[in-house]
């Protein structure tokens, strides 16, 4: 520890290290993401690890043997649980902020017996750290099959952090969604005859061929975020090629073909790594993940199925109706698709299905032309021929919506 110290260029007062940083094994020192004093714990019985006894009590005590390097490791499990690693350091101020949040919070809490948790401090903890990851407080998830889960933190450079019981139970809680789903899939089989069939990316040479070289400039950033102007709706995949479950997303395109129906309709981005900050949502740092965008740059809420990871779709036919979804919020977002001085050419028909979809400004054309006596001249029987049944609604701008896009008449 104080080699390691040694060799740093900076190193922060230690006023500021216990309150303010994560504190680093190597050279990496940051301020503001530890906060404020700690927070009394509810359970004033505290274990040797600084967590409650109660707490303590739900981690297992044999650690499960693991094989690689993150992002590449694999531990062995029979438990039927996903594996959470937490590492900590005694020495450390941040991590004494988290274990006394989560001594006094109930996020944590309410999850533990649905993990297998273990709690490493020292140099216990290297072997399962990322390289060039060397603070701590870190947080590791693992599936109930032994594979790495993609959950991170929210801030992308130390991805591993999770700075408070709220923070580290919303990643328990997006952990054991990825579990569920990934769990209950089978890799998907690829239908290519040979590897050559398959690209670097991982997807069949048909599918990688409609993504896009250059990705759309990006304006803004989220909460306030959009694309350029492409002329067709965007579809954004985020992967990584160490993640399983996006591996499975890969194979479940790559033979089941409802995605590659849908590519024609779109432009598609495909990132990963780096690259991929720019696109992802703050507080969603798993993967895989898919965005969509209209064609005139803003983003279409389309959203997955589990509400603490909206942007993940597991597998072919998921990311396909998503993809369905956006394509109809697209033509909703359309406007003026049809000139104003071309509505009274069009049958009341036309019109209504084409306000519908809202392909035509219809307050615009209230106002340059006189709907009401359009659609009345329109009409195959003439007012007076109304049945008992009807009745007679004058039609205003206000009582458009209501009157002439009811779906439920005709």
């Amino acid at each position: 520890f104080f080699g390691a110290f040694f060799l740093s260029d900076f190193v922060l007062p230690s006023t500021m290290l216990d309150f303010k940083c994560i504190q680093s094994t190597r050279t990496r020192e940051i301020t503001d993401l530890g906060g404020s004093n700690a927070l009394v714990p509810a359970d004033t019985a505290i274990a040797p690890s600084g967590f409650a006894g109660s707490i303590e009590h739900q981690f297992t005590t044999t650690v499960p043997q693991l094989s690689g390097k993150w992002p590449n490791s694999k531990v062995a499990t029979s438990s039927g649980k996903p594996l959470m690693v937490l590492l900590t350091q005694s020495w450390c101020g941040a991590c004494h902020k988290l274990k006394a949040t989560v001594n006094a919070g109930s996020h944590v809490k309410s999850q533990l017996a649905r993990f297998d948790v273990v709690h490493l401090e020292g140099d216990a903890g290297d072997v399962w750290q990322e390289d060039d990851h060397g603070y701590v407080p870190q947080a590791y998830f693992f599936s109930s099959k032994g594979e790495p889960l993609a959950v991170h933190g929210p801030m992308e450079q130390y991805k591993h952090f999770f700075a408070t019981d709220e923070v580290l139970g919303q990643a328990m809680r997006q952990a054991l969604a990825l579990d569920n789903i990934t769990g209950s899939l089978g890799g998907g089989k690829l239908e290519a005859t040979t590897t050559d069939d398959i690209a670097a990316s991982g997807f069949h040479q048909s599918v990688e061929k409609h993504f896009l070289k250059t990705p759309p400039k990006i304006i803004g950033s989220w909460p306030s975020f959009k694309i350029e102007e492409t002329g067709k709706p965007v579809m954004v995949l985020v992967t990584e090629p160490w993640c399983g479950a996006c591996k499975r997303l890969k194979g479940s395109v790559n033979s089941g073909g409802n995605v590659l129906k849908a590519m024609d309709d779109f432009h598609v981005v495909h990132t990963g790594g780096n690259a991929s900050a720019d696109w992802t949502e703050p507080g969603h740092g798993y993967v895989p993940q898919a965005y969509f965008f209209s064609s005139s740059g803003e983003v279409l809420p389309v959203e997955g199925s589990h509400a603490d990871s909206k942007h993940f779709f597991p597998d072919d036919n998921a990311l396909a109706n998503a993809m369905a979804d956006a394509l109809s919020m697209n033509i909703r977002q359309q406007k003026l698709a049809i000139k104003p001085e071309d509505v009274p050419s069009m049958s009341v028909l036309q019109l209504k299905e084409a306000l519908l979809r809202r392909d035509v400004d219809y307050k615009m054309a209230i106002e340059k032309k006189d709907l009401v006596q359009l659609l009345v001249s329109s009409l195959s029987k003439p007012v007076g021929s109304a049945t008992s049944e009807s009745k007679v609604v004058k039609l205003t701008p206000e009582n458009f919506d209501a009157v002439v896009l009811d779906p439920t008449k005709d």
